[in-house]
């Protein structure tokens, strides 16, 4: 349903199924919907400014400790590509606040050396794609 139509997404958000979404990827005790829940989280949020802004209201930075607390390289990508699809494109806010406030660049970096995520071709795809966002198309996140 929510690669129908745009409004689709915002839909979605504003009968708060982002907030339950949400609870799924960080609550839910099977690997395979948080995987899911985090794929409906990239489609809805990729590029879309309303989606992305309700986004940032309902706690999605949160991505980046659920990151940290999945065990398997399949939750880790989903989790990933759910931040990267919540902070790039337009989002210039989210991009702000996630390089100023949660450390995104100290997380990025940390995580080009990990053994987990090198270990991962896919997982470390979508982390060099998510910094060449940051750097190339912003350049006044860090004054």
């Amino acid at each position: 349903m929510a690669e129908l139509h745009p409004r689709n997404n915002l839909n979605l958000c504003l009968f708060g199924g982002f907030t339950e979404l949400m609870a799924i990827i960080f609550g839910h005790p099977h690997h395979m919907v948080r995987v899911a829940a985090c794929a409906v989280c990239s489609t809805i949020c990729m590029n879309n400014q309303e989606v992305q802004d309700f986004a940032s209201k309902s706690g999605a930075f949160n991505l980046i400790e659920q990151f940290k607390a999945e065990t398997e390289n399949k939750g880790r990508e989903a989790v990933l590509a759910a931040l990267a699809s919540f902070v790039k494109g337009n989002n210039f806010p989210a991009k702000k606040k996630f390089v100023q406030e949660f450390d995104g660049l100290v997380f990025c970096a940390s995580l080009l050396t990990d053994d987990t995520a090198t270990s991962s071709v896919r997982l470390y795809k979508k982390l060099l794609i998510l910094i060449n966002d940051l750097v190339v198309n912003d350049d006044m996140i860090v004054e």
